[in-house]
């Protein structure tokens, strides 16, 4: 299995264990080929990059996450600069009415991801912090 196929599979697994899909997010796989076609129209894949989730949020647009990079409305960034994610710190909600993530980067930006609340969002936390996990553990190249 290569590396990228790796990735997809244990992404997908922790999202599926930690709450999975719902109605605006889901892994790549589960959405349908009209929603799918229309994100492809606007993305183009590098060889071997392949696409792990989808969130479509009415309230902050698309998020993409792909075995190699993480795209929004607030930007893109490769995965292997993500070293921190938590809950957006200005929100009021109570746990389970949160819907904003701010993935830091190693370059020192945020990117702030919009999700649906609920079990979906926490699935997504997850597999950003394993993301952050393995970065903070891979060797640095200067």
């Amino acid at each position: 299995m290569n590396p990228d196929a790796n990735f997809k599979t244990t992404w997908s697994s922790i999202f599926s264990r930690k709450g999975g899909s719902g109605e605006t997010t889901r892994l790549w796989d589960d959405w349908d080929d009209d929603s799918r076609a229309a994100v492809l129209g606007k993305i183009s894949f590098e060889p071997d990059e392949l696409p792990v989730l989808l969130a479509n949020s009415k309230a902050g647009g698309a998020t993409l996450l792909t075995t190699r990079r993480l795209i929004c409305d607030a930007g893109s960034a490769p995965v292997r600069e993500v070293v921190g994610v938590e809950a957006a710190k200005f929100t009021e909600n109570r746990k389970d009415q949160l819907t904003e993530l701010d993935v830091e980067l190693s370059t020192g930006r945020l990117l702030r991801v919009a999700v649906e609340s609920g079990p979906s969002y926490f699935a997504l936390w997850s597999v950003l912090l394993n993301i952050s996990r393995r970065n903070a553990h891979r060797p640095s190249t200067s």
